[in-house]
Parts: structure tokens; sequence; C-alpha cells
């Protein structure tokens, strides 16, 4: 498909180089909630307040666990 025909139909190239977003100026807080079975969920705020929401800039959390038979020495490498 041409450039032009892409433009015509609304068709968006994805960027294949990566936009820097700028380095957010506070932190998110978080806490887990484990009310549910089965289910984690994370409420974000940002640092210094409880209004709901991450920080502009902030764009989501990576989360890890894993089930052991024995607790690990370190974190680094367990899951």
């Amino acid at each position: 498909m041409r450039e032009e025909d892409k433009l015509d139909y609304g068709v968006h190239t994805p960027d294949l180089v990566p936009t820097p977003s700028p380095k957010p100026e506070t932190y998110p807080e978080a806490e887990a909630d484990t009310s549910v079975i089965r289910q984690v969920t994370i409420h974000f705020w940002d640092s210094g307040t409880k209004k709901r929401g991450k920080p502009h800039g902030v764009h989501g959390a990576e989360i890890r666990w894993v089930i052991l038979d024995h607790a690990p020495e370190t974190v680094k490498g367990s899951a």
C-alpha cells in the first residue's frame, strides 16, 4: 500500500524508533489489594498525595512473583 493511500484510509504506520519520554518529576506509590482470591489489584497514587492514578509520565508497573518451596537468598534472578 502506498503511503498516500495509508493516509487516505487513516492507517497509521508504527514508529520503529522509540520516542523518549520525559523522566517523571515525582514517583508513584502503590498498594496491593489481595481481597479477591487469585487476583492482585495495584492501586497507584502520586507520591505525597492520596489522589488515585499514576503520576504524569509513569507508564505502569511490572510485577513478578513465584511460589517456591524455600525463600530465595536474593531477589535477583529468582523469577
